[in-house]
Order: C-alpha cells, then sequence, then structure tokens
C-alpha cells in the first residue's frame, strides 16, 4: 500500500468552451511533494497559458534562473514544522496569484528596485475585482492585501540573498505597504450582538452556548478547537487552556493545528458565564457518550464541540449557524461571528481593564511584546475577568 496526497485547485480554461473551469491537481507520496506538482501544474495549465497566448512570455533567459523558477523552489522548501499547511497554501496563491505573472520572467540576478516599485506600487494596487466574468471597479487587493504579498516575496528573497543566489534584495528600498486598522464600528455592533446573546439567554436557544466562548475573544479555530485536556474546572483556579485550532485544509479536510496563530500558548480564567458554561457543557458530553450515534474519530474525540455522531463542526458551517442566529434575532445589519473578538476587546477595554490584561486575554500581541505580556497568567487576569463576568451577567444574562 502506498498511502498518496492529493492537492487541487480549480482554475478557469480559456480552451473550454464559455470560460468554464478546470479542476487542478498535483499527487505525491507526502503533502509536500503534492503542494510542489499541484503548483507546477497551476503555473503550466495557468497562468503561463494566459501569457503564452497574449504573445508577453519571453522565453528562458540564458542569463541565469528566473525569478519564477527561484520562487517556486523556495516554496517547495517550506516546512510544515515551521509553518502550518494553511499558511504555506497561502504564500503559494500570493506567488502565483500576484507575483510570478508579472515578474516571474525576469532573471532573478536581473530583478531590481524598480520592478518591485512598480509591481507594488502601480501594478498591483490597479488589479480589479471581477465578478461573474464581470471586472468591477473595486481593487482586487486592499492595502492589508497588498502587505501579505509584500511579505511573503520579501521573505523569499531575504533567503535568496542567504543563499547567495543573489547579491542584496530588490525589494529592501520599496516601503512596505501600509496597515489599515478594520473599520467596523465596533461599539455598535457590541450594542447589537450583546443584545441578541440576551435574547437568546431568555429563550434558551442552545446556540448560546455554542457561541458564547467568543466574548472571551477566542477565534472561531481555536474555540473550535478546545480540547477538554484544556479544561481545569476544579480547585480555586478553574482554567481554560488555549494552544491549538481546528481548521479545514485544502486536500485534508478538518485538522487540528496544534497552536495559535500567534503560535503561543495562553491560559485564560473561567469566570461565570463562561464556568457555568463549561460545566453545562461537561454534562452534556457525558450524557452524549451514552448514545450508540456518538461515534468520533480518535483525532477529534476530546474536542469539547462535536455533533451529536461525533463530527467536529466545520468552519464553514459555524459561518451558516452564526447568519441563523443573526437572521432569527433580526439583526439590523451583518455582523461577522469574527467581530465577537474585537466586541470583547472593546468591552474590557470599556471596564478599564488594563491593556496588558487585555492582549494576554485574547494573545493579540506582536511578536516583539510578547515576552513582556507573556507574564500575565491566569491568577493575574482572574480579578479582571471576574469583573467582567459579573457585568455581562448583571446586565445580559441574569434570570429574567
Amino acid at each position: 500500500m502506498v498511502e498518496l496526497y492529493v492537492r487541487g485547485q480549480e482554475i478557469k480554461d480559456e480552451d473550454l468552451p464559455d470560460g468554464k473551469r478546470r479542476w487542478v491537481t498535483g499527487t505525491g507520496r507526502t503533502p509536500e511533494e503534492a503542494e510542489k506538482r499541484l503548483l507546477a501544474a497551476l503555473q503550466k495549465r495557468g497562468y503561463r497559458k494566459g501569457l503564452e497566448v497574449a504573445g508577453t512570455l519571453p522565453k528562458r533567459s540564458e542569463g541565469g534562473m528566473r525569478t519564477e523558477d527561484y520562487l517556486l523552489h523556495w516554496h517547495s522548501q517550506l516546512s510544515p514544522n515551521s509553518l502550518s499547511p494553511t499558511q504555506i497554501i497561502k504564500y503559494r496563491q500570493y506567488l502565483a496569484n500576484h507575483v510570478i505573472p508579472h515578474v516571474g520572467h525576469i532573471p532573478i540576478k536581473d530583478l531590481g528596485h524598480r520592478d518591485m516599485a512598480n509591481l507594488f506600487e502601480a501594478t498591483l494596487p490597479s488589479k480589479k475585482k471581477v465578478v461573474s466574468g464581470v471586472q468591477t471597479e473595486e481593487r482586487l487587493l486592499g492595502s492589508n492585501g497588498l502587505l501579505n504579498v509584500y511579505k511573503t516575496l520579501n521573505r523569499a528573497l531575504n533567503v535568496a540573498v542567504a543563499e547567495r543566489v543573489i547579491d542584496r534584495n530588490p525589494l529592501a528600498l520599496v516601503k512596505a505597504p501600509r496597515f489599515e486598522k478594520p473599520k467596523d464600528n465596533i461599539p455598535h455592533y457590541m450594542h447589537i450582538v450583546l443584545g441578541i446573546f440576551s435574547k437568546m439567554q431568555q429563550e434558551q436557544d442552545p446556540l448560546l452556548d455554542h457561541f458564547l466562548l467568543s466574548l472571551l475573544g477566542l477565534r472561531k479555530g481555536e474555540r473550535l478547537g478546545l480540547s477538554w485536556k484544556n479544561v481545569s474546572l476544579k480547585g480555586d483556579n478553574p482554567t481554560l487552556i488555549i494552544n491549538q485550532q481546528l481548521q479545514r485544509v485544502s486536500g485534508m479536510g478538518l485538522v487540528i493545528k496544534p497552536s495559535t496563530k500567534s503560535g503561543h500558548e495562553r491560559r485564560v480564567a473561567l469566570v461565570p458565564p463562561f464556568l457555568d458554561l463549561m460545566k453545562k457543557l461537561k454534562e452534556q458530553r457525558k450524557q452524549l457518550e451514552k448514545s450508540p450515534e456518538f461515534q468520533p474519530r480518535p483525532e477529534f474525540a476530546d474536542l469539547i464541540f462535536l455533533t451529536p455522531t461525533g463530527k467536529p463542526f466545520d468552519p464553514n458551517t459555524e459561518n451558516e449557524m452564526w447568519n441563523e442566529v443573526l437572521r432569527k434575532y433580526k439583526s439590523p445589519i451583518h455582523i461577522r461571528a469574527h467581530a465577537t473578538r474585537h466586541i470583547a476587546a472593546t468591552y474590557l477595554s470599556d471596564l478599564d481593564v488594563p491593556e496588558s490584561v487585555v492582549k494576554s486575554i485574547l494573545g493579540h500581541e506582536s511578536e516583539s511584546m510578547y515576552y513582556f505580556y507573556a507574564r500575565q497568567t491566569s491568577k493575574k487576569n482572574r480579578a479582571e475577568l471576574q469583573r467582567y463576568g459579573e457585568h455581562l451577567g448583571g446586565e445580559y444574562f441574569s434570570p429574567r
């Protein structure tokens, strides 16, 4: 028996009628080999083909390795031990969609500052979104999207310098795109979401059990990836440890990533109403385990949030559940589920909780500041969370 891994992606194929799409795949004996072969297939069938039709694809340079060839080599060497499969796929997409089509044909030793400046100051900012085959006036890449492409290319070129493929990084003199903070009206969202949660509590809506922990600032993947082994309900310091995520990875399905987005574990004190919720979920699990229909796979058996048959909740299904909550309780505007994380931060800030404590709870510190804020433990943030929980309980979750 030979275990094979398959990676796939849809692309538009000009050879097919009516602009239909083709499914391109890569197969290998390891996830890395499959990723590498998929990327090679995409170059052959996707954007390279379009350049050939337009007559703009130069012949292979005699002056050395092309930028495209080096970037593909760099991507193939990315280690899944240091990067998540999702991040590796994102790097591939940034390169394949936004870098290689425009500068991939240039010999990497000839790649210059002007090429980089033109790419990030003119070419990429001018790209427009295409909806149903029609180009719109909306920019394809916002400032944060440009920044992600910039960081990916900069990382690859820095490695090229370290490997002595090139003498200097031509991107070094190009200013990085500015990160733009979200413009969501979080205080307004907070008023709506907390009102919805209050109504859910009054109606004993079971979906409240599913979404309440989002008010502790947990990301969707962190919440769906919570494990009972990381929950302590006994003693004087009930605690929740957040150190993994549930994610859907292309070609692999649902997997548990053994780290948070920042890569750092965090410990959060459990106080009412969150402590009450965890105790309730624990009792529900004991009852669920008595059902013959509850048959979770071993790798998912310890997850807190499972369906009655033992399957983990798909992140896409989670989005549908959240949208159903908004419809059922007649939210006047659409609010992304991720906004509840920002709501938690805003609520804590309104209660004058110190910034360092908020960052230790939400795990939103920068790399340079992490070790300073990491001194905040679940015992240190217990008093602040206690006040937070009491305020929530009094305002929104008290008996009616």
